[in-house]
């Protein structure tokens, strides 16, 4: 997770076999209570239990939302619609009444690719050295 001002916050390393999905909810439960923090990624990351580990922080997640180009914005089954919690909700409302904004405030996602492409340069073009391949050697090189 990267901050407003380019700092990493809080990381994780883990093999290939570990689903980003699970690892955000571990570091949401990490973060800090702020007043109403905003926490952007991509539609990978676009699921009700992460949503709702973040509200315990007072933190939203906005992300492009999963399947929606099978499904319009606000046509959901009013038992899915419970189920997904009220924070998904929100996100939903947030892409059905102000699509714009959205796209708007999820391009400043930019800031974070330029944060994780400048540490692949420094780290020996994206990969660590080839001697690197255990887990536990990988999280140490990535330490440095």
């Amino acid at each position: 997770m990267i901050s407003e001002n380019r700092r990493i916050v809080i990381w994780s390393v883990m093999p290939l076999n570990v689903a980003e999905q699970s690892v955000a909810l571990e570091l949401a439960a990490l973060l800090e209570p702020t007043r109403m923090g905003l926490v952007m990624a991509d539609s990978n990351y676009d699921s009700a239990p992460l949503h709702k580990a973040l509200m315990i922080s007072d933190h939203r997640l906005l992300t492009p939302l999963k399947a929606q180009q099978r499904v319009k914005y606000g046509v959901h089954h009013p038992v899915t619609l419970r189920q997904m919690g009220a924070q998904r909700r929100e996100a939903l409302e947030v892409w059905k009444e102000h699509p714009d904004l959205a796209e708007y405030v999820l391009k400043s996602r930019n800031n974070i690719e330029g944060v994780f492409s400048v540490l692949t340069m420094a780290l020996n073009g994206g990969s660590p050295p080839p001697w690197v391949r255990r887990l536990t050697r990988v999280r140490r090189w990535s330490a440095r």
